[in-house]
């Protein structure tokens, strides 16, 4: 069966929270949010959700000619967030907003350009095996600081159970 998109409104509320709490600069972003019928396999893995920047022919195309662009300029970019509908429904609350979040993290704006197009997409802060921080620990800095986040967490979880009690 051929996978299928539809809008996502459930994703763009919880969208809307994250860019409120944590992601402020994506308030007039250009967003726009989809749901996938089945998440695709990536390296042995399901991909949850996936952040992408539409431009050219693509953003024209989507936009269904809506815009229509300035001789020799092109349409307006815009981000897509993608979510696997059927991962998505097993998640809790807090995991869906834990993952729309992250997905926008992928999204940034470069206020710093007079540029047309100042949208941009980063990469994840940390990109490492298990097994070799197994073997050799904390070796590089995005390792470290990535543990003492962690450290950090857990310590700000256990206060909160202390307080609970």
């Amino acid at each position: 069966m051929p996978t299928t998109f539809t809008s996502a409104a459930a994703v763009e509320t919880i969208a809307e929270e994250c860019i409120r709490k944590w992601h402020p600069e994506l308030y007039r972003a250009p967003i726009r949010y989809v749901v996938c019928s089945k998440a695709v396999k990536n390296r042995g893995r399901h991909v949850l959700g996936k952040a992408r920047k539409v431009t050219n022919l693509a953003a024209y195309l989507a936009l269904g000619g809506m815009e229509e662009p300035e001789p020799d300029e092109p349409p307006s970019p815009f981000f897509v967030i993608e979510i696997a509908y059927d991962t998505w429904e097993l998640l809790t609350h807090d995991q869906r907003l834990a993952l729309v979040d992250h997905e926008l993290c992928h999204c940034v704006i470069d206020e710093d350009t007079e540029r047309r197009d100042n949208l941009g997409l980063r990469g994840h802060d940390l990109e490492e095996f298990a097994a070799v921080v197994q073997r050799h620990g904390l070796w590089k800095p995005d390792v470290k600081y990535f543990a003492q986040v962690l450290r950090e967490r857990e310590l700000q979880e256990e206060s909160a159970q202390e307080k609970e009690r």
